[in-house]
């Protein structure tokens, strides 16, 4: 149950180590490597790196639909209040009931 390190497969190490703790935390373009590369290459979680990013991109346009979405249920709220405000007159127009300020703006028939 030993370790067949002789001296040769030693300095093969120590070069190794040597070289990984001379990496750069990240990489700085795809085509270099650094330690969380490395890292991820041993681990293998490289092959969720596509899938993340396709996932990350769907959930940015689905966003921006959203806030389209958003805008535009803003305006039409905007646009329902503004009609709401004359509804009562309108409502005693239709009704041939004369209008009068009230809490709930309610008509009244005839006149006084």
């Amino acid at each position: 149950m030993g370790s067949d390190v002789g001296p040769r497969n030693h300095t093969d190490l120590q070069g190794e180590v040597e070289s990984i703790a001379q990496m750069k935390a990240k990489a700085g373009n795809e085509h270099e490597d650094g330690l969380l590369e490395y890292l991820e290459d041993i681990i293998g979680t490289t092959k969720y790196k596509e899938p993340i990013e396709e996932a990350a991109k769907a959930v940015e346009e689905l966003n921006e639909k959203r806030g389209e979405k958003m805008n535009r249920l803003r305006i039409v709220e905007a646009e329902k209040k503004a009609l709401e405000v004359g509804q009562p007159a309108r409502l005693c127009l239709l009704t041939g009931r004369t209008a009068r300020k009230r809490p709930r703006g309610s008509c009244v028939t005839g006149t006084n």
